[in-house]
């Protein structure tokens, strides 16, 4: 079960919380068996390596299909958005999952200009790199990852809870980084018969890809000042509207 904190864990709470989840040996079945039940979903429709979702998720994205674009916007618009995320920083909450910790900032009144301005430029590179974008409704947070923070292997969809997730069609993060000289921190993506592909984070890169892959993010190492943290405008397009998205277009 997801819980917030108001002030974000020491390093030494998190390096614990990290070898807890690491001693447990991810189970494939069991986590596919404990998904189906926290979403509520019959038997039937078993989450698996070829479908996870109810009915066809393979219509905007393809299973395991994922893009990389670099320099997605302008240098100037990237730097923005970084010193805005920064000086964000007293309204995150830090937030802790069983395979998870990192400092979030959700969209409420203040945010939601920032959050359609990134979303509306998502969503127009959507138009070129698939052939069926999906439509403008958009679910979206900023996380910021620290020294220590990490997010164990899961879903978007899995990881949520409630049927209604399961409209989550393609995922994207946005890059905005101080420097790109981490250690770790990277997006991991499990793809089939084992193979695993590595994303490092680099400043104002976008990255999009199926929701329903398998994917974690291995434990960063980076400086301990708030600007030194990963910072990702990341989020899922929507098949439909929901009291859980806003559409960019409204």
């Amino acid at each position: 079960m997801a819980q917030t904190h108001k002030t974000e864990w020491t390093l030494e709470k998190k390096q614990e919380h990290y070898n807890t989840y690491i001693n447990d040996k991810f189970d494939r079945k069991k986590y596919d068996n404990e998904v189906t039940q926290d979403l509520g979903i019959s038997k039937t429709c078993t989450i698996n390596n070829k479908l996870y979702g109810p009915r066809d998720s393979h219509n905007h994205i393809g299973y395991n299909q994922y893009f990389i674009i670099d320099n997605f916007l302008s240098n100037s618009w990237a730097d923005k958005l970084l010193q805005w995320s920064i000086d964000a920083k007293e309204n995150y909450v830090f937030k802790t999952q069983v395979n998870r910790c990192s400092s979030l900032l959700f969209l409420n009144k203040d945010t939601k200009p920032t959050f359609k301005y990134v979303g509306k430029q998502i969503h127009k590179k959507l138009q070129d790199v698939l052939e069926n974008p999906p439509p403008g409704y958009v679910e979206m947070q900023l996380t910021r990852s620290g020294n220590g923070d990490f997010f164990g292997i899961h879903t978007d969809p899995g990881c949520a809870g409630g049927n209604d997730v399961f409209n989550r069609r393609v995922t994207f993060v946005y890059y905005l980084l101080k420097n790109n000289n981490f250690k770790d921190g990277d997006l991991v993506l499990h793809l089939e018969k084992d193979e695993k592909v590595y994303i490092p984070p680099i400043h104002n890169r976008l990255v999009i890809m199926y929701p329903f892959t398998l994917h974690e993010i291995t434990q960063l190492s980076c400086g301990d000042e708030w600007s030194d943290g990963r910072f990702t405008f990341n989020g899922w397009f929507w098949d439909i509207k929901s009291k859980q998205n806003i559409d960019l277009y409204e």
